[in-house]
């Protein structure tokens, strides 16, 4: 089936009004591409947005869409997308295309070809992954190379998001359950099956509080104006040589970014984030 599924191409806006004022990235500075890495972003601010088929997690962004629903639905489904895939057909070859589709889609053994075509369009949309906490034990351990990373803190510029008119951008506050979604490829809108693919987790993840940005346009690097770097947080295992790379980057910057770093709460497991000694 050569053909393949259009992303959404509109512009939406979720949960925008509740967005927190801060949001927290942790980071791995294991090896010379990651410190590089950090080093560019640090001078740039353009953000990686990941390939969501690289995510650790087997069901993130992979719960495969159901195909039921009635023959006219299905029809108008399909004349929708072929009028969007191929603008120049006549009526004719568009009525030809709708009943091929149709054949088609109804032998179960090509339903794995639809849905893997349905994520291919998925695919090329880009994730930043964000969350509300800088002080969680696990996401210092998983995301932060063993606490011997860092962790950025961005302040939300709402007022710049004018600055993003000409790109797409989602925001998307993550839910967690225990249940599948159930996205339908001919009932949902695009944007029911967005939330569903991308906006929800398992529910053992719900402790990281995670809110994802979606680039609609690419994958890799790619500005996005209304998070500003203003923090960064040294894990308690971060090396010393390490601290001084970071100390030397951020004074070679115009901007004010702060140094904090992370210590334990009192005699227990609790984490603390304090300012960095001068």
């Amino acid at each position: 089936m050569a053909s393949k599924f259009k992303k959404p191409q509109k512009r939406i806006l979720y949960n925008i009004d509740e967005l927190p004022k801060y949001l927290y990235q942790y980071i791995s500075l294991s090896g010379d591409k990651k410190r590089k890495r950090a080093k560019d972003f640090i001078h740039s601010s353009k953000f990686y947005f990941s390939n969501p088929k690289n995510f650790n997690d087997p069901y993130d962004c992979k719960i495969p869409p159901v195909l039921n629903a009635s023959k006219e639905t299905k029809r108008k489904f399909w004349k929708n997308h072929i009028k969007k895939q191929f603008p120049s057909l006549d009526a004719k070859a568009v009525k030809l295309k709708i009943s091929h589709f149709l054949k088609y889609e109804k032998n179960p053994e090509n339903h794995t070809e639809i849905i893997e075509n349905f994520f291919r369009s998925l695919y090329n949309m880009g994730i930043l992954c964000l969350t509300q906490n800088p002080d969680d034990m696990l996401m210092w351990s998983y995301y932060a190379d063993g606490h011997r990373g860092i962790c950025y803190r961005f302040k939300l510029e709402l007022d710049n998001i004018k600055l993003m008119s000409k790109s797409t951008m989602l925001f998307l506050k993550v839910d967690y359950q225990n249940d599948f979604p159930k996205p339908n490829l001919y009932l949902d809108t695009d944007d029911d099956w967005v939330r569903d693919i991308f906006g929800i987790k398992a529910n053992c993840w719900k402790n990281e509080r995670e809110w994802r940005f979606i680039n609609n346009s690419h994958t890799g690097l790619a500005p996005c104006p209304i998070l500003k770097l203003d923090r960064i947080i040294f894990g308690i295992k971060t090396d010393e040589d390490i601290k001084d790379k970071i100390r030397t980057w951020v004074q070679n910057i115009n901007e004010s970014i702060e140094l904090f770093l992370v210590t334990n709460k009192g005699r227990s497991f609790k984490l603390d984030i304090i300012p960095e000694q001068k």
